[in-house]
């Protein structure tokens, strides 16, 4: 998958011929006509490839808040490259940087290829135990009768079941 931002004429569009055909190409269409007519002058420039523009909305430091705290978590991994020193440059500079553009871009992928990575199951919890409800009950009268009132030493109401 390749994303492109409006950078294509800065780059050449080298990156996502050598990875083939089979590269979905995401371009960040940006709001008001200019941005379509922007997504449509990049598809037909990329006949032959799998190429969709992305409508973005919101602030672009809330669009990259995901991708931040990711990386500020470690999970994210870079491939080595000539590239690399401008991208982490770009991204270090950000938002008061000169150019956002390979932040946007960062932004984009993680926020379209994130709920792809995030389909777990979540387990469901056990059936309640009796002894789970027993305590939940016994907890219950205890506090219709008073609760925690000056009499109470410490432990648990709970502890004695």
């Amino acid at each position: 998958m390749f994303f492109v931002r409006h950078w294509l004429s800065r780059q050449g569009d080298t990156t996502f011929k050598g990875d083939g055909y089979g590269c979905q190409v995401l371009i960040e269409q940006e709001p008001g006509s200019g941005g379509i007519a922007q997504v449509d002058a990049i598809v037909k420039l990329l006949a032959g490839y799998r190429a969709e523009g992305i409508r973005v909305t919101g602030d672009k430091l809330v669009r990259a808040g995901p991708a931040a705290s990711q990386a500020e978590s470690r999970r994210l991994r870079l491939v080595k490259g000539e590239w690399t020193a401008r991208f982490l440059d770009e991204l270090e500079a950000f938002p008061e940087g000169a150019y956002s553009d390979q932040v946007d871009a960062l932004g984009l992928a993680f926020n379209h290829l994130a709920p792809l990575a995030c389909r777990v199951a979540i387990p469901e919890l056990p059936p309640e135990t009796d002894r789970a409800q027993e305590g939940r009950e016994m907890f219950d009268a205890y506090q219709v009768r008073g609760g925690f009132d000056s009499s109470w030493r410490g432990g648990s109401p709970l502890r004695d079941w």
